[in-house]
C-alpha cells in the first residue's frame, strides 16, 4: 500500500512543481486513473477529483498503518505538501477547488463538487489525526459550509441538490479522449453523483466528530 502511494507521489509531482515552483523530483510512470501526467508525459492536466481521491487514500491509510512502520513518516511528509500544495490554488472567493485546479481563471473552469468535498475530508482528518497543522480544520470547516452555500441547492422536490460534479473521466477508448484541459472541463456534469455526495456527507461526519 505505501509503495503505491509513493509510485502515485510521482506521477503527481510534475503538475505540482507548476503550481508552486517547488523543487520536486517528476516521475515518469502514468497512471491512468489519476488525471494527473498520462502517457505521454506532456499531458499535465492537473485534475482536481484524482488528486482528491489520493488526498483521502492518504489519510485512510495512515489511520491504520503502525506508527512504528517505516514508510509512516514518508507519508505524512507527502500529505503536508500536497495540502499546502492546494492551499495554493484555492478560489480566492469561494475556498473551493476547480475542476483543473491551477487554472482557475481559464475559461470554462469551474468549481467542482467531489473534488472540493474530498480535499476538505483529507484536511478534516488529517488535522484532526495532527498529521496536518490544526489551521486544516479550519479551513476545512470554512470550505465545506462554502461548498454548501455555492453548490447545493433546492430542488424542486423541495431536496437538496448537489451540483457540479464531474460525471466521470477517463483516458483512451474510442472515440479516444485526451487528458487535456478541454476534455476535463467538457464532460458532463451530474447532479447528485455519488462521487460528490458521498465525500461530501464523509466530510460532513468527519468534521463533526
Amino acid at each position: 500500500m505505501t509503495k503505491q502511494h509513493f509510485s502515485s507521489k510521482k506521477f503527481i509531482d510534475t503538475p505540482l512543481i507548476r503550481l508552486l515552483v517547488l523543487s520536486i523530483m517528476p516521475g515518469t510512470k502514468a497512471n491512468r486513473n489519476a488525471g494527473a501526467i498520462p502517457k505521454p508525459a506532456n499531458r499535465n492536466t492537473f485534475w482536481s477529483r484524482g488528486t482528491g481521491w489520493y488526498m483521502m487514500a492518504l489519510v485512510d491509510v495512515l489511520e491504520f498503518l503502525p506508527e512504528n512502520h517505516r514508510e509512516r513518516q514518508k507519508l505524512v511528509e507527502i500529505l503536508n505538501h500536497l495540502s499546502a500544495a492546494l492551499l495554493k490554488v484555492q478560489d480566492p472567493k469561494t475556498g473551493l477547488w476547480y475542476q483543473v485546479p491551477d487554472m482557475g481563471g481559464r475559461e470554462g473552469n469551474y468549481l467542482e463538487a467531489s473534488g472540493s468535498a474530498m480535499i476538505i475530508y483529507a484536511f478534516a482528518k488529517g488535522a484532526k489525526t495532527g498529521w496536518l497543522d490544526q489551521s486544516y480544520l479550519e479551513t476545512a470547516d470554512t470550505c465545506f459550509d462554502s461548498l454548501i452555500k455555492n453548490l447545493v441547492t433546492e430542488g424542486e422536490d423541495g431536496y437538496p441538490n448537489l451540483n457540479n460534479t464531474i460525471g466521470g473521466c477517463g483516458l483512451g477508448g474510442n472515440p479516444y479522449r485526451e487528458a487535456d484541459y478541454h476534455y476535463y472541463i467538457t464532460e458532463k456534469k451530474v447532479v447528485n453523483d455519488p462521487k460528490g455526495v458521498a465525500p461530501l456527507i464523509m466530510a460532513a461526519i468527519e468534521l463533526n466528530k
